[in-house]
């Protein structure tokens, strides 16, 4: 095991100021790409995803280049890490790798192993789908089967990757057969965690070394409140570089073992690595190298994907979706009401029509998730729906909740909080927009109600219906050409979707910008440093926490609190 480790080191650092540098241009070539995608539209084009396809792998070829010198006991120029990179990946993009390669893309996304600190690095779910798959058990345990699955086949992909970008392997030429595998795989397995376990702990204590240094500047010289500011200003210009550098060597630290093992497995024999001699000259030159690194590194850090997706002092109001989901069952009046009392100051709710042409709060097509009744809205007369019990799927205390209609909900909310009343186009609705407007103009809510959709033609009939009546388009990724609608005052984007990009068009046309919908504290925080207009969440109290605690870190104030006690 102690070879192993020592040889694994040995194909991993070498050679780490050349894979700095490299990352630092990746990353910057990686915003370019981004600022590209969501621009004009591109973001679905073919020539835009084969673009970011190729970016993806990119990255893991350099690594396996990387490593592969390393291993050598190469010395490796920038210059050839890019240029070998630029070679091999050809390797990697042959034809019949394609299938595999497309099929791993999302895993590699979502998988716990730290296979990429790039783009991909930054794809999540969309929360909406995983709200989706979690109010469905049956899909959401076929999803995690098949996410395990495909783990599985990522983690036998990790030793097929050397062999195709270093030997022009294919990767479904012999499927997954691997004889130096064979009988090995558990160790593999442990080695593979011994990596991440052992970079995890040297990355602990650089933590605990890069700490104990601010607190000594802090020190220095005399400071008031005995450094306290200094140590918490140090701290938060070099805590966004620091994460950057976990997920590179977090990154290197599982292929550089991939590598070494795929070696050891195949008994293949290692160069004889020949001892360095530095001369001072050369000594002042890596200096330099290091020092113009460090520069680069921390210029970057101060970029969007770096983690500064700039901050803002806009006022983003929290939005209670479907009336505060988290607080009472959906859409009805008890969860208004729980969102008004805790002070929220906007709620989304959702209209459609019953069979008769009454106007109902109500997501779903159909009854059945939340009412126990599988028939759908625009088949149900509203008489039926009166019957139905809206709260005993949420919890037994809500037990007879009903299935409110827009005109209870305009009563509840009238001087007392704003609703964003988003119609939902089933095909079936007549006059929906109109009877929508009228029952706003009779509460004489017409400034207190904004219309919201996903259907264009609905906005453009409310707006035209009712000028005073804001409207706001609702869209999973907003296309450029969507800022030239003269009837739309506003967009609520999906979080995923939502770019600094966007929202800068959209104030600069005097629009709004909506985030939805963010139930984690990470995509509360991205909506809140791109300063919306208004952050969309079934749990508007925790939103609220989020926004008026955003700028504090607590792993700062925990180690602040530690080494400077009252």
């Amino acid at each position: 095991m102690k070879d192993t480790i020592k040889t694994w080191l040995q194909t991993a650092l070498p050679n780490w100021l050349t894979l700095l540098y490299f990352e630092i241009f990746y990353k910057v070539i990686g915003i370019t790409l981004l600022t590209m995608l969501a621009d004009e539209g591109s973001l679905m084009s073919a020539a835009a995803v084969l673009l970011f396809f190729y970016y993806v792998y990119i990255e893991i070829t350099a690594i396996i280049v990387y490593c592969e010198a390393g291993w050598r006991a190469e010395r490796l120029s920038v210059w050839k890490l890019f240029k070998e990179t630029f070679s091999h990946s050809f390797r990697l993009f042959h034809i019949k790798n394609f299938p595999i390669l497309v099929l791993l893309l999302p895993v590699i996304a979502l998988s716990a192993f730290p296979l990429t600190s790039g783009l991909l690095n930054k794809f999540q779910i969309p929360e909406f789908l995983l709200d989706f798959l979690q109010d469905r058990p049956i899909l959401f345990i076929v999803f995690a089967a098949g996410m395990l699955g495909l783990n599985i086949l990522l983690f036998f992909s990790l030793f097929r990757f050397p062999a195709v970008i270093l030997h022009e392997e294919i990767f479904l030429g012999k499927p997954f057969q691997m004889p130096f595998l064979k009988g090995r795989k558990k160790e593999a397995a442990g080695y593979l965690l011994l990596s991440l376990l052992i970079c995890a702990a040297a990355l602990v204590f650089a933590f605990i070394c890069m700490c104990l240094l601010f607190w000594s500047l802090s020190k220095w010289p005399d400071a008031v409140d005995g450094g306290r500011a200094m140590f918490q200003f140090y701290y938060t210009k070099w805590s966004v570089m620091g994460a950057i550098l976990v997920d590179i060597f977090a990154t290197l630290a599982l292929f550089a073992m991939v590598v070494t093992l795929y070696h050891l497995y195949r008994r293949d024999v290692r160069p004889v690595r020949p001892k360095a001699k530095w001369s001072a000259r050369a000594v002042l030159l890596r200096t330099a190298a290091v020092f113009v690194m460090f520069v680069l590194l921390a210029f970057y850090s101060e970029t969007e994907l770096g983690g500064n997706l700039f901050s803002s002092e806009h006022d983003t109001k929290i939005v209670a979706h479907r009336a505060g989901a988290a607080f009472a069952p959906e859409n009805t009046v008890a969860a208004l009401k729980a969102s008004i009392d805790a002070g929220v100051e906007l709620a989304e709710i959702d209209v459609q029509q019953t069979r008769d042409g009454v106007l109902i709060v109500m997501h779903d097509a159909s009854f059945k998730r939340t009412a126990n009744l599988n028939q759908k809205v625009w088949d149900t007369e509203y008489k039926t729906v009166k019957t139905l019990d809206a709260g005993s799927h949420f919890s037994s205390d809500f037990a007879g909740e009903k299935i409110p209609t827009l005109q209870e909900m305009l009563l509840t909310a009238k001087n007392r909080i704003h609703l964003m009343i988003e119609l939902k186009s089933t095909g079936h609705e007549k006059h929906l927009v109109e009877k929508t407007v009228q029952e706003v103009i009779a509460a004489g809510m017409s400034r207190q109600c904004t219309i919201a959709s996903m259907d264009l033609d609905l906005l453009k009939e409310s707006k035209s219906l009712a000028p005073a009546i804001d409207t706001v388009y609702i869209t999973t990724f907003l296309k450029s050409d969507s800022f030239d609608h003269s009837y739309l005052d506003g967009y609520s984007v999906e979080t995923t979707f939502l770019s600094p990009k966007i929202v800068a068009e959209a104030h600069a046309r005097g629009k709004k910008v909506y985030g939805w919908t963010a139930n984690t504290k990470k995509n509360m925080k991205k909506i809140l440093r791109l300063g919306t207009d208004g952050l969309v969440t079934d749990n508007p109290l925790y939103g609220m926490f989020t926004s008026k605690n955003a700028d504090k870190d607590q792993t700062l104030e925990f180690v602040t609190d530690l080494l400077y006690p009252d």
